[in-house]
This record gives structure tokens, sequence and C-alpha cells, in this order.
């Protein structure tokens, strides 16, 4: 009887440390097996490449990324467009954690504007007509949805970005020198070239 209940002493007092044991044995494997299959290194800065029609960075450029909430980034970009040259600030909010996947970005950009542009316009009377004008900075704000994709098991990655740019700036131009003036083929030549209206672009992140 004495020696049944000392061996089962002897069992309870061994039963918490092979519980404590095996816990920190499982930790120890769910650590290890977690560090094998992560398919990539989670960061919360970026630098990156980017290229596009009404993208923040303009038609080439670069773009700066920086995480400040686990779901939340802020972003800069500057680059050359249709417009001249072009920056933006932005605040994005991805859907899943480590800044991956889909994203939605609201941004203001800023569009310098462009001093002597020729513009050619139809003639009407066999007499070609060449008008001097300056295209007067622009202030845009955007919304984008961004698509993400990760290469490699480090944060580098790649995106497609779509959505709109709002105009703020109604003034576009301002005539400098003209033979003469036909408003209407300004007004469209112009409008095509201005910032605002679809956006889409694609571009090429690397984790620091």
């Amino acid at each position: 009887m004495k020696r049944s209940l000392r061996l089962l002493l002897l069992f309870m007092s061994l039963f918490p440390c092979a519980v404590v044991q095996a816990q920190v044995d499982d930790e120890f494997v769910s650590e290890n097996t977690k560090k094998d299959i992560e398919p990539y290194v989670c960061r919360r800065n970026f630098f990156g490449l980017a290229s596009g029609i009404n993208a923040n960075s303009g038609l080439i450029g670069v773009n700066v990324e920086l995480g400040v909430a686990r779901h939340v980034s802020v972003a800069a970009g500057g680059g050359l467009g249709l417009w001249g040259k072009k920056g933006s600030l932005e605040v994005k909010y991805y859907l899943k954690d480590c800044y991956r996947s889909w994203a939605v970005g609201l941004a203001v950009t800023r569009s310098s504007g462009l001093n002597g542009v020729l513009i050619d316009e139809a003639p009407v009377d066999s007499t070609q007509h060449l008008i001097t004008i300056n295209l007067l900075p622009q202030t845009n704000i955007a919304l984008q949805f961004y698509k993400y994709w990760r290469l490699g098991r480090k944060s580098n990655r790649m995106y497609i970005h779509f959505g709109w740019s709002f105009a703020t700036t109604t003034e576009k131009y301002r005539v400098v020198d003209s033979v003469s003036l036909y408003p209407d083929d300004l007004d469209s030549a112009t409008r095509l070239l201005a910032p605002g209206g679809l956006s889409f672009g694609f571009g090429f992140n690397f984790g620091i």
C-alpha cells in the first residue's frame, strides 16, 4: 500500500514537468515548422519602380512605401508623365497581413505642367496653324486598387493597379502665342493629355 502511494506521489510530481516539457517541445517544433514553410520574410518598408497611365508616379517613376500599422502603409512616389514631372502621397489599406494580396489606396498627385508646348491645329483654310501653350500644374485625387504577388522567399513583390484619377484643377492650359485659335480643338487635345480619368499600371517593389 505504501509502495503504491509512493509511486502515485512520484507520478503526480513528474506529470506537471512532463506537460511543461511537451509544451516546450511543441512550441519548438511549431516554430521550426513555421520557419520551414514560411514562403516569405515579412517586411514593412519597400522601394520600387512603377509605370502606367495616370499612375501616381507618372509614365515611369519610383516609389517608397513605409508600413505604419498592421494593415496600413503610406507611400510617396515621383517620376515623369505626359504633363511634366509628377509626385504623389498615398495611404494604403491591405486586406491581409504583411502588406500582401489586395489593397486599396487613396492618393493626392501633383503634375508640374510644361511650358512652350506647340500644338498643330487641324487646318480649315489649307493653312497650318501652330499654337504655343503652357500646360498648367494639375492636382488630382486618385482611388487605386492593387493586387500584389510575392517574388521568392523574400519580401520582393510585383503588382498591378487600376482605378480612377479625379481632377481638381479646372484650368488646364494658357495660350502664349497663336496665329489663330480654335478653342474646341485645343480643349480636346489638352483633355487627352491632362491628368485624370482611368488609371492603370504595374510595378516592382524590393523589401528593405
